[in-house]
């Protein structure tokens, strides 16, 4: 059964890295089949801003990268 857990953990990591880092703008890096990541980052307020075929010295699957900025936060 879900019970929010990660929304509200991924919702608390959005704000600490805008009110207390300071950063713009933050990204997601997920792999294109794990749905309940992109539930959770499109529940959060982010949207897919494109996909890459890998990332270099990390993963040579493609990946979605969502992302949100600070002013829709």
């Amino acid at each position: 059964m879900r019970k929010g857990f990660a929304s509200e953990a991924a919702s608390a990591c959005i704000a600490y890295a805008f009110d207390t880092l300071g950063w713009d703008r933050v990204i997601h890096v997920i792999h294109p089949d794990n749905t309940p990541s992109i539930k959770t980052a499109e529940k959060i307020g982010s949207r897919m801003i494109g996909d890459r075929p890998n990332l270099p010295g990390l993963l040579d699957e493609r990946v979605l990268v969502y992302g949100q900025d600070r002013r829709k936060h």
